[in-house]
C-alpha cells in the first residue's frame, strides 16, 4: 500500500486540501478528515494524547479496510502537527508503526500571517474570552512552548517526521504557493507523490475570516455576556438564525491587521531560526519569495530582550 500523510498546521490550507485537492485527484483514494465514522475510528484515537484510547491493532485493521493498493491512500488531519499535545513525536510514532514507508506532506504559514488568522478563527468561538489582538499576542509570546504559539515550531515538526520516515520522503510547502500558484502546488506534490494532480484546480478560500466590526461586537458583547452564557445562547439558537449570524459575521471589511515592527521582532527571536533551517534544507526561499522572518534577515536588526517587553502574566491557551 502506498500512503501520503499529510501533517496539517492550523491555518495553512487544510480545508483546502481535504474539501477539494484530494478529491480531485483521481490517483489519491482520500480516507476523509470530515467523515464522523472516521474521525471516531482512527484520526481522534490516534491523535489523542492518551495511550488508553489509542489501540495500534484496531488502528491497523481499520486502515487495511480503508486502503486501495491501486492508488495513493491520503491520511490527513492537523492534529499530525502534535500541536494539541505537549508530548512530542507522539503522533508521529504511531503514524510510523502504521505506515512505515509512508511519505508525509507538510504544509506551512508564515507564522507573522498565521497569528493574525488564528485570532480571527478564535473571535467564531462563541465559548471562548476574546482579548485585544495585543493582548492575544504577548501572553503566548511570552512562553511559545507551553502555549497557542508552540504550533510554530515548524522544524521542530518536520523534523520529528524526517527522522522517522527519513529526509527524502518529507516534502515541505507554503501556504502561499498553495495561495498565489495552487498549479505550482499541484505539480511539486504530484512530483514528490508520484501523482497526477489536475491543473486546473483552484485555491477557493474555504474558511473566510470574520469582518473587523464582527471583531468589535465580539469583544463589546462579552464585557456583558460571560463566554459560557454566550455559549448556552448558541446552542439554544435555531440553526436558521445560526447561518444567518454566520453569515453577518464575514459582511463588512475583512479582520486584518498588520503586526508591529516589536511583534515581528519577537516572532522572529523564536521562530527565525528553525525558518532559516527549514528554507536551506528544502530549498523554498521562504524569506526571499514569501516573506518569511528568518534569521539571516534577524542578524541584520537591532538585538531585541523580550523580556523588556510589556507583557501580561496569564498564558492564553488556543
Amino acid at each position: 500500500m502506498r500512503y501520503l500523510i499529510h501533517i496539517g498546521m492550523p491555518q495553512s490550507g487544510s480545508s483546502f486540501l481535504q474539501d477539494v485537492l484530494f478529491p480531485a485527484c483521481p490517483e489519491i483514494n482520500f480516507i476523509a478528515t470530515q467523515d464522523l465514522a472516521n474521525k471516531k475510528e482512527f484520526y481522534n484515537p490516534i491523535a489523542n494524547y492518551e495511550d488508553y484510547f489509542y489501540r495500534e491493532a484496531d488502528a491497523a485493521a481499520w486502515l487495511r479496510d480503508k486502503s486501495r493498493p491501486d492508488k495513493l491512500n491520503v491520511l490527513s488531519l492537523e492534529r499530525f502537527s502534535c500541536t494539541e499535545s505537549l508530548g512530542r513525536g507522539q503522533v508521529a510514532r504511531r503514524l510510523k508503526a502504521l505506515c512505515p514507508d509512508a511519505q508525509c506532506l507538510v504544509v506551512v504559514r508564515n507564522q507573522a500571517e498565521a497569528v493574525i488568522s488564528a485570532y480571527a478563527q478564535k473571535a467564531r468561538l462563541a465559548n471562548m474570552f476574546l482579548p485585544p489582538f495585543k493582548d492575544y499576542f504577548s501572553s503566548n509570546i511570552r512562553e511559545p512552548r507551553i502555549s497557542a504559539f508552540r504550533r510554530y515550531f515548524y522544524d521542530e515538526i518536520v523534523t520529528d517526521y524526517e527522522r522517522l520516515f527519513g529526509f527524502g520522503s518529507v516534502l515541505v510547502l507554503p501556504f502561499e504557493l498553495l495561495k498565489l500558484n495552487p498549479t505550482e502546488f499541484g505539480a511539486k506534490l504530484g512530483a514528490f507523490a508520484g501523482i497526477s494532480i489536475p491543473p486546473d484546480i483552484n485555491s477557493i478560500r474555504r474558511n473566510e475570516r470574520v469582518s473587523e466590526t464582527y471583531v468589535v461586537l465580539r469583544r463589546a458583547v462579552q464585557k456583558i455576556l460571560s463566554p459560557e452564557t454566550l455559549r448556552r445562547i448558541w446552542l439554544k439558537t435555531p440553526f436558521s438564525y445560526r447561518r444567518v449570524i454566520k453569515s453577518l459575521a464575514l459582511k463588512g471589511g475583512r479582520f486584518d491587521r498588520q503586526i508591529s515592527v516589536d511583534q515581528e521582532d519577537l516572532l522572529r527571536t523564536f521562530f527565525g531560526a528553525g525558518n532559516d533551517r527549514l528554507s536551506r534544507r528544502y530549498d523554498l526561499q521562504l524569506a526571499e519569495r514569501f516573506g518569511y522572518l528568518t534569521q539571516a534577515v534577524w542578524q541584520q536588526s537591532p538585538a531585541m530582550q523580550p523580556d523588556l517587553i510589556d507583557m501580561p502574566e496569564t498564558i492564553s491557551q488556543a
